[in-house]
C-alpha cells in the first residue's frame, strides 16, 4: 500500500524528521527497501540509513557495493549491535565495532559477531507506543486486529542449505524460560489488551516436551 502513495509516507517521514531510518530486510522486501531508502535520503539529507534481518545478513558486503545510499548494515541479531552502532555514531567513532558492515572510504569493513546467548536477558519489547490498528494479520482468511507475535527460542541446529537461520541467529538453539514468556502474554494482555498470540520461532517443534 506504502508504494501506492509515497509522496503521502515521504511527507510524514520528513515531518518526523528522524536521525536515523533502521528497516527490516528480507528476501520478499529487499526491492522495496532499496527503493525506500533511496527515497528517504533523497528527501532528508543527512540522514542514516540502517538495515538489518534475514537478507541483509546474509549479503551485507555486495549489499554496501551496489547500493550507494545505505550506509550501515547490522548483521545478525541485533538488539545490542544497533544500540551500540547508534551510541558510536553520536560520539564518532565506530572502529572496531563487531556485527556492522560499513564503509571507510572505499573500503568495506566487517567483522563477525556473536550470537546473543542469553535471550531471556533481552528486555521485553516496549510496542504499546504503536498504534496496533494499523498492523493487522491474516491468517487463514480471519483478520485479527489484536495479535502480536512472540519470540520464544532463537536459532536452529539443523543445517538446511536454502535457509538464513543460520546467517542470521548461529546455529545454537537457545530458548526463552517459561516465565519470562508468561510475562510477556501478562504484560502485552494489561498495556495493549491484546487477546491473540502468534509464536514466530526458527524451529518450534525442536523441542517437544517445551
Amino acid at each position: 500500500c506504502y508504494l501506492s502513495a509515497p509522496k503521502k509516507y515521504l511527507r510524514e517521514i520528513k515531518r518526523f524528521r528522524p536521525d536515523y531510518v533502521l528497516i527490516s530486510c528480507l528476501v520478499h522486501n529487499r526491492f522495496n527497501v532499496f527503493y525506500w531508502s533511496k527515497k528517504i535520503k533523497e528527501t532528508l539529507k543527512g540522514v542514516k540509513i540502517i538495515i538489518g534481518n534475514h537478507f541483509a545478513s546474509s549479503k551485507p558486503v555486495e549489499i554496501l557495493k551496489n547500493i550507494p545510499w545505505i550506509d550501515y548494515v547490522v548483521v545478525g541479531e541485533g538488539e545490542k549491535i544497533i544500540a551500540k552502532l547508534i551510541n558510536s555514531m553520536e560520539e564518532g567513532n565506530k572502529r572496531g565495532l563487531a556485527g556492522v558492515c560499513y564503509r571507510n572510504g572505499k573500503k568495506i569493513i566487517f567483522k563477525k559477531n556473536k550470537a546473543i546467548v542469553s535471550v531471556d536477558d533481552l528486555p521485553i519489547p516496549y510496542l504499546s507506543i504503536f498504534n496496533m490498528d494499523e498492523y493487522r494479520f491474516n491468517l487463514g482468511g480471519i483478520e485479527f486486529l489484536d495479535i502480536i507475535p512472540i519470540s520464544s527460542s532463537r536459532g536452529c541446529p539443523m543445517l538446511c542449505t536454502f535457509c538464513s537461520c543460520r546467517v542470521f541467529e548461529g546455529s545454537k538453539y537457545r530458548s526463552r524460560s517459561v516465565e519470562n514468556i508468561i510475562d510477556e502474554i501478562r504484560q502485552r494482555k494489561k498495556d495493549m489488551l491484546v487477546g491473540h498470540f502468534m509464536f514466530i520461532d526458527d524451529t518450534f517443534t525442536i523441542d517437544h516436551q517445551r
